[in-house]
Order: structure tokens, then C-alpha cells, then sequence
């Protein structure tokens, strides 16, 4: 419905600056959860005369006018002015261009007390995204006479989100995450359905693309030699082994799996897990308590993180590969707790580094420490036969005291491992929760590890046929002036960073088009300044495949900051 609200008598009676910020154009139309209206920018010569600056990244005026309007609907139905206390977050998409009228969404969350929250949108006249800033709160404080007494407060004190999932911040976060995308105009880039195998090319929607979004590193995940065995083993022993092992017994396979993979990390015993996020969470969660001190790399997974807050320790965090800041910790912290845990990871999966192993066996050996390495990203992937980090520095295995892995990658299948001493692998058959009470490792999921680990050790081609591709392509991006991160090839992980959320969104679903499959990774996983596309590399994939790619990554980026030069008025 049109709006009932008169601009000029909005702001004589309800804005404390009168006519001095008078942005807003129009009010188009108002409803019980919206209003649409328009204001219009300016320019910072206007603000600041002495300036060279031709346009603000964030325009003032059409930021300040945004709220305004959002306001007047507080002014209307409550005859209550407000104070903006705070922004949740401001996404800049384009420059506001000044003194052009341009148009203004604001959405409104439920009242919370005396606050009155609101998103706000603003385009141009032809639709294109500029700016959204989510969260915008203001506090009501001003009542005009014979106003009605705020009573949106519940009267026992219990605030009305308690109940209602709907109203959880964390909700509407993620909701709001999922507007930003949409009122950018770029389409969802996750969850899409692949209709077949995930190889170095994969089907959605009926269309092949080169595929750079899974972790089939060794193309294990499909070779008819691991399905043969598969399907064997599901008619054997069938679809589930019903009960946890603790509670049904073993099936050959896990026994000769845990003892492969112990072979091959240099332990002297392993343990299976049904899934690679709960084996971090449930052994670091059940090994350490709150007498105990975990020190962990800031890039550490969020499985290993959600561990350490399970298990209650004290938890220190430092600074990435910096072992001098790590030997600085232990040696104030270490002698105040019972047990210490170093948590490091082989490959880690945003950059692709690999880890200073030989550094952190010393450190743990100097304070009298124990040491985590988590494989999920390295085994299968780096060392001559793809055995790991302590293949690639040839190393001991039984100098690291837990290994962790995961076999949902190079070998395959779905679940994880933990390699150590065979007294500690005894402690976890027997009492670990998420062993104990967990159903057992299917015999499509333990026997495709098995085959894929026989195989990946007889076959050492493959691990050398990935390393060569990552090489290949990390080469290929940087010659065409692309930042690839720290990492220099050789691993399963190559970035390409973009350094702004919007352009990773734009790039990756722009090579969507193009025939190319790969994922952003932005704000909050990563700073915003850190968005990237993160290529997952296989041995499958062709050098045609990896230079393609390449060229067209750094021509379609090259084409989208053009477009879309978010910082240069900022300079």
C-alpha cells in the first residue's frame, strides 16, 4: 500500500537533525514487515571540500537516509524516535552514486523490548545491488505524549526467542547470510545435486563441468577395482553391521583395515571411527580434561576445535606455523597442567601448506608434550606413496603420538582413523564414547578403504600423478598473476584468493557458466579479505583441464574487479 507518511512533516517532528541530512526522496510503500522508499548520495567534497576523493566507499548520506526511513515506521506506529546503537554487518557491493535517487528495501525483525532492528537494501534504479547492512539496531527512547506504554516486554522476563527458533540469533544470522547472496543477484553456490560419480568432471543439472569441489585426490572413488570389492562385501555381510563392535563383534575387514593404516602411518595400532569430524571430536573430547593444557595451530579444523571444548582442557591457540610462538607458550604454560597436547595438521585445508613436522617433534620432546597430527588433507596426498607428513620428511611415524585421518578422501569411503601406541589405542576400543556407542564401520564403507589403501600403496603412479596436477596448476595461476596463498604446489589444496566475499561468489558462479565446478569460501569461514575459491586437485584431471582453468579463473576475475571495484574509493 502506498505510504501515509509526509516526508516534510517526518523530519520538522521526528529526526533530531531536522532538514540538515534530508536524504530521503520518496516513501513508496509500507507494509507490516517493510518500506520501500528512495534517498539519494552525495559526495565527499560536499563533506570535506579540501578532498580528492571522488566517491565513498560507503556513502554517509544514503546509509544515514536508509535508517531514517526505516525509522519512520517506528514513528508511525509507536510515535517513539530512536538511536542506531549498532550494524551487525554492512556488504558494499557497488559505489552509491552521488546525488542520483536510488531505491531502499528495509525489513523489520519482531521488537525486541525497547529496541526495533531492521535490513536494509539498497539498488539502483535498475535493480543492481549497492549496499546491504544487515542487523541495523536503534533503540526507541523518545515517547510523545499520551503515547501507549511500550509492553512488549514479556512480563515473567523471559525473552520471547527462548521459544520461538524462528527469532535465535543464530537463525537469522544464517538467514541473512543467504539474503546477502540472493540480494546480490548470485545464485546459491551450495548444495547443487550431482547426478553421478565426482571425478575430475562431474554432471548437475544435466550439464558435465570440471570438477575442483571433491576430495577424490587419487580417483579411488569409482575405480572398478574398489567397486568389485564393495559390492562383494555388501552381499557378504550386508548394508550395516547393526550394533557397535564393542557389542556385535568385528568383521575381518576392520580388523585388516586398522592394521594397514597403522602399517602405513609407522604406528603400532589403529582404530576406525564411522565419521572424520566426531573421531577429532570424540578422542581429543575423551583423552583431556580440565587439568590438562591444548596448544593448537589458528588454522586448526573445526573438528579438533569442537574436541578441545568437549574435553574442558585449557585451550591455547597460535599463531599459524610459528613454532617460536609455540616453544614461547610451552615454556611459560607447560609445567601448570598435567597433560599437554600439540594440535597441528598435515595439509591444511585452506591453503595447502604443509605442516613443519620436524619442528613440532622437537618442540614436544623439549617440554614434554604429546603431538596430534591430523592427516585428513595429507595422507593420500604427500609423501612419496602418498604414507603422509612423516613419509615426506622421513620421519618415524611412532615419533607423533596420535595421528588422525579420515577415509572419506583419498581412500574413498566415509569415516576416520587413529593411529598411535597400542596402549592408547586400547584406552579408545574401550571407552571411548564415540566408539563405544557408535555403530560399527559399514562393510561398504571399510571394505572401499581397504581396497582404495591396497591399491593407493601398490599404485604409487597415482600419488605422483596428483602431485604433478597440483604443481601444474598452482604454476599455471601464478604465472597469470593469481594469488595462490602460501602454499607452492605439490598438495591436493590450491587456493585461489580473491580477497573480497563478493567477488569469490561472483567468480565461482560466473565459472559455473563457463563449465567450471569449484566453491567460494568466504565471510564468516574466512576474513573477508581471505575469500578465495579453493581448487581440490585429483590425479584424474588433465593438463588441458588445469590450464583451461587457469586462464579462464584469471580472465573472469580480472573481468569481475573491473566490473565491481569495491575498494578503489577507499584509497
Amino acid at each position: 500500500a502506498p505510504s501515509p507518511i509526509d516526508r516534510d512533516r517526518f523530519y520538522a517532528e521526528a529526526t533530531f537533525h531536522g532538514p540538515l541530512l534530508a536524504g530521503i526522496t520518496a516513501f513508496d510503500a509500507v507494509g507490516e514487515d517493510f518500506i520501500r522508499g528512495r534517498v539519494h548520495g552525495t559526495q565527499p567534497s560536499t563533506w570535506t571540500p579540501t578532498t580528492d576523493r571522488a566517491a565513498f566507499a560507503v556513502d554517509p548520506l544514503a546509509l544515514d537516509s536508509a535508517m531514517q526511513l526505516a525509522a519512520s515506521v517506528a514513528w508511525t506506529r509507536y510515535h517513539r524516535a530512536g538511536t542506531p546503537v549498532g550494524i551487525d554487518r554492512i556488504e558494499v557491493y557497488d559505489l552509491v552514486p552521488p546525488h542520483i535517487e536510488i531505491d531502499v528495501d528495509a525489513r523489520f525483525g519482531p521488537p525486541d523490548g525497547n529496541r526495533f532492528r531492521a535490513d536494509l537494501t539498497l539498488r539502483s534504479r535498475t535493480g543492481a545491488p549497492l549496499l546491504r547492512a544487515t542487523g541495523v539496531t536503534a533503540e526507541l527512547r523518545q515517547a510523545a505524549e499520551n503515547a501507549e506504554a511500550d509492553d512488549t516486554a514479556p512480563s515473567d522476563g523471559i525473552a520471547p526467542e527462548a521459544s520461538d527458533v524462528s527469532l535465535w540469533p543464530e537463525v537469522v544470522a544464517i538467514q541473512n547470510r543467504i539474503a546477502e547472496v540472493a540480494a546480490a543477484g548470485i545464485p546459491n553456490p551450495y548444495f547443487h545435486v550431482h547426478e553421478g560419480m565426482a571425478r575430475n568432471t562431474t554432471v548437475v543439472a544435466g550439464r558435465r563441468l570440471i570438477n575442483f569441489s571433491s576430495y577424490n585426490y587419487l580417483g579411488l572413488s569409482g575405480d572398478p577395482d574398489v567397486l568389485a570389492a564393495t559390492h562383494a562385501a555388501i552381499e557378504r555381510y550386508g548394508t550395516s553391521v547393526s550394533a557397535s563392535r564393542v557389542a556385535s563383534g568385528e568383521r575381518p575387514f576392520h580388523g585388516e583395515l586398522e592394521a594397514l593404516l597403522a602399517r602405513a602411518q609407522g604406528a603400532e595400532d589403529a582404530i576406525l571411527f564411522t565419521a572424520g569430524h566426531a573421531t577429532n571430536v570424540t578422542t581429543i573430547g575423551h583423552l583431556f580434561g580440565p587439568e590438562d593444557l591444548i596448544l593448537h595451530d589458528e588454522y586448526i579444523h573445526d573438528s579438533a576445535f569442537q574436541g578441545i571444548k568437549l574435553s574442558g582442557a585449557q585451550r591455547r591457540m597460535f599463531r599459524h606455523e610459528d613454532t617460536a610462538h609455540l616453544d614461547k607458550q610451552l615454556t611459560d604454560l607447560r609445567k601448570h597442567y598435567r597433560r599437554c597436547l600439540i594440535v597441528v595438521e598435515g595439509v591444511y585445508s585452506m591453503d595447502g601448506d604443509i605442516c613443519d613436522l620436524p619442528a613440532y617433534v622437537a618442540l614436544k620432546k623439549k617440554h614434554h608434550a604429546l603431538l596430534m597430527v591430523d592427516e585428513a588433507h595429507s595422507f593420500g596426498i604427500v609423501g612419496a606413496t602418498g604414507r603422509g607428513v612423516a613419509e615426506h620428511y622421513g620421519i618415524d611415524g611412532r615419533e607423533v603420538d596420535i595421528w588422525m585421518g579420515t577415509i572419506s578422501k583419498s581412500l574413498s569411503s566415509c569415516g576416520g582413523w587413529i593411529a598411535a601406541s597400542k596402549p592408547l589405542i586400547q584406552l579408545l576400543r574401550y571407552t571411548a564414547p564415540g566408539f563405544v556407542y557408535s555403530a560399527g564401520l559399514t562393510a561398504a564403507n571399510g571394505v572401499a578403504a581397504l581396497a582404495s589403501l591396497k591399491k593407493m600403496l601398490a599404485e604409487p603412479w597415482r600419488v605422483r600423478r596428483l602431485q604433478d596436477n597440483a604443481s601444474l596448476f598452482q604454476r599455471t595461476c601464478a604465472e597469470r598473476g593469481l594469488d595462490t596463498g602460501p602454499a607452492r604446489g605439490g598438495t591436493g589444496v590450491v587456493p585461489v584468493i580473491t580477497g573480497n566475499s563478493v567477488h569469490a561468489m561472483l567468480l565461482s558462479a560466473s565459472l559455473r557458466e563457463q563449465g567450471i565446478n569449484v566453491q567460494p569460501i568466504v565471510y564468516p569461514a574466512v576474513p573477508d579479505d581471505a575469500a578465495r575459491l579453493r581448487f581440490f586437485l585429483s590425479s584424474t584431471h588433465t593438463d588441458a583441464e588445469l590450464i583451461e582453468t587457469a586462464t579462464r579463473v584469471a580472465d573472469t576475475l580480472a573481468a569481475i574487479r573491473a566490473a565491481h571495484p569495491m575498494v578503489s574509493a577507499a584509497k
